[in-house]
């Protein structure tokens, strides 16, 4: 399953020492480039299975004028890689354009 993480769901699990959670469910777990900055803003050293994927260009998509950057790359990396409809995402108001279809 290909999934694509904002960074919440990922710096609340690395603080709580359950990170190893998201290779058992997901295996990798890919992160646009301002998840994977926003991450290392906090975290030293983050575990292997999250990969940080450059997005094919910059646009938001419909519905995240609202939200910040790294929900925002979250979303859009989750549309251009084909993220099996998932996306996962923490902000309440990132929830509703997160919806991929």
């Amino acid at each position: 399953m290909i999934v694509v993480s904002d960074t919440t769901a990922i710096t609340t699990l690395l603080k709580t020492g359950d990170e190893e959670l998201l290779p058992k469910l997901f295996g990798t777990v890919i992160v646009p480039p301002a998840v994977w900055d926003e991450l290392l803003a906090f975290h030293s050293l983050l575990p292997e299975f999250i990969e940080v994927r450059a997005l094919s260009a910059l646009s938001r998509p419909p519905g995240t004028e609202r939200l910040g950057r790294s929900e925002s790359e979250a979303m859009q990396l989750a549309l251009q890689i084909n993220a099996a409809g998932f996306c996962w995402m923490t902000d309440r108001r990132a929830r509703s354009p997160a919806n991929l279809g």
